[in-house]
C-alpha cells in the first residue's frame, strides 16, 4: 500500500502541505464539490456535516486519490455550541472558509414552524458570521466564500425567510468584502440558482430537471475562476445572471408574483 506522504494531524508535526480548508455541509451538492476541487489542489481538508459515514467515505476518498490529510467534523450546526465546536476542532490556520451548510423551510409563512425558522437563520446567518469573525484574527492569508443564493437579490413567497437569510449573509459579504481591501484576506458572496444537489429532496421535494439548473462542478469552478479575479460575488450559470437582472427592474408586485409562480412550479 503506498504510504501517504503527509504527516498526521494526530502526530503534532505540521503537514508537508500547510494549506488547508474549513467546509461545512461538506458531505453532498456543492460542500463535496468544493471539498474535491480543494483536495485535487492539494490542500487539506476539514470536512463538516452531519452524515458520519458519508463524510468519512468522501475523507478515504481525497486521501487514497490526492493525498492529502482531512478531519472530519460531525456537528448539527443548529446547535447551541455549534460555532464553539466547529472552532475548537480546527487546529491549524486555514487558508479557505467555505461557509455552504444549509436547509430550507418552504411554505405560506404563519403555516411553518417557527422553531425551524429560527434553526435556519442560525444555520445560514449566525454559524459563517461566528466562523468569519473568528478566522479573519488570524494572520495567515484567508480567502471566505459564502454561498448565499440568485433569492439573496428579491424576497420570495414561500421561502420568506430563507430568502431574508441569503440576503443578509450576500449583505455582509459584500460589505465585508470592501473592510478586507489592502489586507491578505477576502471574501465572495455566491448566488446560485437551482443546482442539482440533495436540498430539495431534503425538503421532501422531487428533484426535476430545468432548463436553468447547473450541477455544483459548474458553480464550483465559476466560483474559484471569479474569487481569482477578485470579485465580490458571482452568479454561477448565464441564464441566472438574466433572470436576476430582469426580475431586478420589474415593479416588486410583478416580480413577487413571477417569484411565487417559480416556487409554486416547484412544489413550494
Amino acid at each position: 500500500m503506498k504510504k501517504n506522504h503527509l504527516a498526521t494531524w494526530e502526530s503534532g508535526i505540521m503537514t508537508k502541505n500547510k494549506k488547508f480548508a474549513l467546509i461545512t455541509g461538506a458531505t453532498t451538492g456543492m460542500g463535496e464539490a468544493f471539498a474535491n476541487y480543494f483536495a485535487s489542489a492539494g490542500i487539506n481538508l476539514y470536512l463538516h456535516g452531519r452524515n458520519s459515514e458519508k463524510l468519512s467515505a468522501n475523507a478515504k476518498t481525497y486521501q487514497d486519490k490526492y493525498h492529502v490529510e482531512c478531519k472530519v467534523i460531525v456537528k448539527d450546526l443548529i446547535e447551541d455550541d455549534a460555532s464553539s465546536f466547529l472552532i475548537k476542532e480546527v487546529t491549524t490556520p486555514i487558508n479557505y472558509l467555505v461557509n455552504n451548510a444549509g436547509f430550507g423551510v418552504a411554505g405560506k409563512y404563519q403555516d411553518t414552524d417557527i422553531e425551524k425558522q429560527i434553526a435556519m437563520q442560525r444555520v445560514h446567518v449566525e454559524v459563517p458570521m461566528r466562523l468569519t469573525h473568528h478566522f479573519l484574527k488570524q494572520d495567515d492569508q484567508l480567502q471566505i466564500i459564502n454561498v448565499a443564493s440568485l433569492y439573496a437579490f428579491f424576497p420570495v413567497p414561500r421561502q420568506c425567510i430563507y430568502a431574508a437569510s441569503k440576503s443578509m449573509i450576500h449583505s455582509f459579504s459584500l460589505a465585508l468584502y470592501r473592510d478586507l481591501i489592502g489586507t491578505n484576506k477576502t471574501v465572495i458572496s455566491v448566488c446560485p440558482g437551482l443546482v442539482y444537489t440533495q436540498f430539495r429532496i431534503n425538503q421532501g421535494k422531487q428533484e426535476k430537471k430545468h432548463f436553468s439548473g447547473i450541477w455544483p462542478k459548474q458553480v464550483v469552478e465559476e466560483t474559484l475562476n471569479a474569487l481569482s479575479k477578485q470579485s465580490p460575488f458571482i452568479i454561477p450559470g448565464r441564464f441566472n445572471r438574466i433572470f436576476k437582472t430582469l426580475l431586478t427592474t420589474l415593479p416588486t408586485k410583478v416580480s413577487l408574483r413571477i417569484i411565487e409562480r417559480v416556487n409554486t412550479g416547484r412544489g413550494y
